[in-house]
């Protein structure tokens, strides 16, 4: 990805995730040695940090899983029931007699796939479908670039909510089949993602600040011996009466 589109997207990630803001008014017991993240009076995390857009390019170089799935939904869709017709005593018989209508798919309707295009062109109007990051954000990110070339942002809160609710002003282009909302929704899920450490992020610091923050233990790269186990008891110990 060049500099600017990438520049772009740090500020977009920086308006949804504020983490140096949030780390500001959450207090710590850690010594800075163990959180290098907070420098003393002045918390100094950012998405910058965690490298989370180099995350979200690594998950679009790795798409095939996505695509595999758009695909599997896309065929289940138009026949939903047809493995149900291949069981003994069922089939449309069945359904007739117990005066069932038509059966409808409705997993990507009810936003209970991992990534969707929602304004996708089915003869005269526009549905959803289920897609592979690289395809969502194939069309997201050159739409995205081109809006902020248009009205380039001063304040990327403000930028990211007027996404967020689709705001038809911007000129966001109508031909993309994910409109502003949704790759708002999406680029928003998958930084938390990467922010988590739910997938593929590097071991250092930065990377686990969020989930050290939150007291969140169990993560990669976070390990105990049994002299770590040892001291906790004595701690507790300590502790009862």
């Amino acid at each position: 990805m060049d500099a600017i589109p990438r520049e772009n997207l740090y500020l977009l990630a920086e308006a949804i995730l504020p983490l140096g803001r949030w780390l500001a008014g959450t207090p710590t017991q850690r010594p800075d040695a163990l959180a290098p993240w907070r420098k003393p009076f002045t918390p100094q995390l950012s998405v910058r940090d965690v490298g989370l857009i180099e995350f979200i390019e690594r998950q679009i170089a790795e798409s095939s899983v996505d695509g595999a799935l758009a695909q599997k939904w896309k065929q289940v869709e138009k026949e939903p029931l047809a493995v149900f017709n291949t069981l003994p005593g069922k089939g449309p018989a069945w359904r007739a007699a117990r005066i069932l209508g038509d059966a409808k798919f409705g997993l990507v309707e009810s936003d209970n796939v991992e990534v969707i295009l929602d304004h996708v062109k089915s003869g005269t109007k526009r549905v959803s479908r289920a897609s592979s990051r690289r395809e969502f954000y194939g069309h997201a990110f050159p739409a995205f670039a081109r809006v902020v070339a248009a009205h380039p942002p001063s304040d990327w809160e403000q930028f990211r909510d007027r996404l967020l609710n689709n705001d038809t002003s911007l000129g966001w282009p109508a031909t993309c089949p994910v409109t502003a909302g949704r790759f708002v929704a999406q680029f928003a899920k998958d930084l938390l993602y990467g922010l988590l450490g739910m997938h593929d992020q590097p071991e250092r610091p930065q990377t686990t600040a969020v989930l050290a923050e939150l007291g969140q233990r169990r993560r990669k790269g976070n390990a105990y011996s049994v002299e770590d186990v040892r001291a906790a008891v004595a701690a507790l110990q300590l502790q009862l009466p």
